[in-house]
C-alpha cells in the first residue's frame, strides 16, 4: 500500500568509508548526488571538505595509492531527516564501490576538497572483468547468469528465456558488460512476454542485512509497485518536457532480412499484416505502462489517422544457427532489435521530473520502468482564475490538473548540498499515449 510522505526535521547525511574511516564524515560533505536509472545501476558523486589535511593525506598515502588497484574500496551512506525512519524520512543505508577519487586544494593548505565517484559493485566488477573468446552453452538467460557469476560477487536473478538450452553463445572478445547487453537484446523475442529484458540492481550496507542483487527480467513480466501518492503541497518543483516529435520516429519501426533455413524473405512488402518485421504499439501489447485518465495525455496517431506515414528502419539481427537449433524460425525473432528500440524509447514521449523534499523509498533500480507514483494535483478553487474566453476552451473546469494520475518511474536522484542544507529527491517519470495497447498498471484511478 502506498504511503504519504511525512517530511519534517533537519536533513542530514551519514557516511563512512569502512574499514579505514569508520567515523561519520557526513558533516564534512559539501554536496552529494545519489541516483539510479532505468535499465542501469546506481551511482553516487560526493565531495568532502576538511581542514584536517593530515587525515586525508594519510588516506591517500596509506589507503588509496597502495590499495585502490588491489581492493574494492566501499562507501556506506544514507540520507535522513533528524529522527527519520525508512521509507518516509530516511533512505536505507547504501553501500557502493568507490571508482574514482581526486583532490583539490589551495597553496596555503587551509583546507582540502576530495571528490569521489562510486557505483554499484556489480557494475564496478563487470567493468573491470576480462574479455574472452569463450563459448557458453545454454539458454540466453543461463549464459547471462554464467557471465555474471564468473565476474562478480553479486547474486543474480535472471528470468528464464525460451530458447534451446543446447545452444552455444560466443563472447567474441567482448567485455562482459557489452556481451550481457547483447544477450539481453537478443533475448527479447525469446521471452514469454516478447518484451525487452531490463537490468536492475540493489545494494545496501551490511547493517541492513539485505543481500545485493542483480535482476534481469523482461519488462512485461515484472510485478509493478506503487511507490507513493503525492499531492500538491509535497512538490518543490515540477519540470515537464514534451517530446511529441519523437512519436514520428516511434509510430512504427521496421526491419528486414533473408532466412537461410526457410528461404523466407521478410520485409514490409512480404509481411503485409505487419506481424514479423514491424514493431509498433499494436504488437507490443504485453508492455507494462502507467494507467491514467484518457483526457490527461496524448492520443495515438497511425498510418490511418493523423499525419504519420511510413516507418523508421533498423537493421535486423543475424540469423542464429541456420540449422534451426534455437527452436525458433528467423521470422520469430527478426524483430529483436526493433522491439528493443521501440520499447526502450516509448517513455520519451512525455517526461516530467517531480522534485520533493527527501523520499526515502527510492534507493535501487529494480522495478524502474514499471513501478509508478500516483500524483494527485488539484486545481485551485473556482474563482481563483479567469474563465477562458475562447469557445473551444469553454466548459466546466476539471477538479484535477492533467498531471494527476499514475506515472512510470524511470529514475531518481537524491541531492544534498551545504548551501541549502536540504535533502531533495527528483523522480524522473514518463507516460506513453493515453490509449496505448499495454498492460495498464493502475495503482489508483
Amino acid at each position: 500500500m502506498a504511503y504519504l510522505p511525512s517530511l519534517k526535521g533537519r536533513s542530514t547525511i551519514e557516511m563512512t568509508l569502512p574499514p579505514y574511516i569508520v567515523g561519520n564524515i557526513g558533516p564534512n560533505i559539501t554536496e552529494i548526488f545519489f541516483s539510479g536509472t532505468y535499465n542501469a545501476g546506481l551511482s553516487c558523486k560526493f565531495s568532502i571538505y576538511d581542514t584536517d589535511i593530515e587525515r586525508w593525506e594519510a588516506f591517500m598515502r596509506n589507503v588509496w595509492f597502495p590499495k585502490k588497484l588491489k581492493e574494492d574500496l566501499k562507501v556506506n551512506f544514507r540520507f535522513y531527516f533528524t529522527g527519520g525512519e525508512y521509507p518516509e524520512t530516511s533512505t536505507r543505508s547504501i553501500e557502493l564501490s568507490i571508482s574514482r577519487c581526486s583532490v583539490r586544494s589551495r597553496g596555503d593548505f587551509s583546507g582540502m576538497i576530495i571528490d569521489f565517484m562510486a557505483i554499484s559493485t556489480a557494475d564496478y566488477e563487470l567493468s573491470y572483468a576480462a574479455s574472452s573468446g569463450k563459448a557458453y552453452k545454454g539458454r540466453i538467460s543461463d549464459v547471462i547468469k554464467q557471465v555474471i557469476g564468473e565476474n562478480t560477487s553479486i547474486q543474480a536473478d535472471i528470468t528464464k528465456t525460451l530458447d534451446n538450452k543446447e545452444n552455444y553463445w560466443y563472447m567474441m572478445r567482448q567485455r562482459p558488460p557489452r556481451f550481457i547487453r547483447q544477450l539481453m537484446e537478443t533475448g527479447t523475442m525469446f521471452t514469454k512476454s516478447k518484451t525487452q529484458m531490463v537490468y536492475g540492481v540493489k545494494q545496501y550496507a551490511p547493517i541492513e542485512k539485505i543481500k545485493p542483487l542483480i535482476s534481469v527480467v523482461p519488462q512485461g513480466e515484472v510485478k509493478p509497485k506503487n511507490l507513493g501518492t503525492y499531492r500538491n503541497p509535497a512538490f518543490t518543483q515540477i519540470i515537464s518536457v514534451g517530446n511529441e516529435d519523437y512519436f514520428a520516429l516511434m509510430n512504427k519501426i521496421s526491419t528486414g532480412g533473408i532466412s537461410t533455413l526457410s528461404g523466407d524473405y521478410i520485409d514490409i512488402k512480404t509481411d503485409t499484416k505487419e506481424i514479423y518485421c514491424i514493431a509498433k504499439d499494436a504488437n507490443t501489447n504485453e508492455k507494462i505502462l502507467a494507467g491514467y485518465p484518457l483526457e490527461h495525455g496524448l492520443k495515438k496517431q497511425n498510418d490511418v489517422v493523423g499525419f504519420l506515414k511510413g516507418t523508421s528502419y533498423v537493421d535486423s539481427p543475424p540469423e542464429l544457427y541456420s540449422d534451426g537449433s534455437t527452436g525458433f524460425l528467423f521470422k520469430d525473432y527478426i524483430r529483436n532489435q526493433i522491439t528493443n528500440t521501440y520499447l526502450n524509447h516509448v517513455h520519451n514521449l512525455t517526461h516530467v521530473r517531480f522534485e520533493f523534499n527527501g523520499i526515502g523509498i527510492m534507493d535501487n533500480t529494480i522495478g524502474l520502468g514499471t513501478d509508478t507514483i500516483y500524483i494527485e494535483f488539484r486545481r485551485p478553487a473556482e474563482g481563483s482564475g479567469t474563465k477562458p474566453q475562447d469557445a473551444a476552451l469553454d466548459g466546466k473546469p476539471a477538479p484535477f490538473h492533467y498531471w494527476t494520475g499514475n506515472w512510470t518511474i524511470l529514475g531518481f536522484e537524491h541531492v544534498w548540498n551545504i548551501d541549502a542544507k536540504l535533502w531533495t529527491t527528483l523522480i524522473d517519470c514518463a507516460r506513453f499515449t493515453a490509449d496505448t495497447n499495454a498492460v495498464r498498471f493502475n495503482s489508483k484511478d
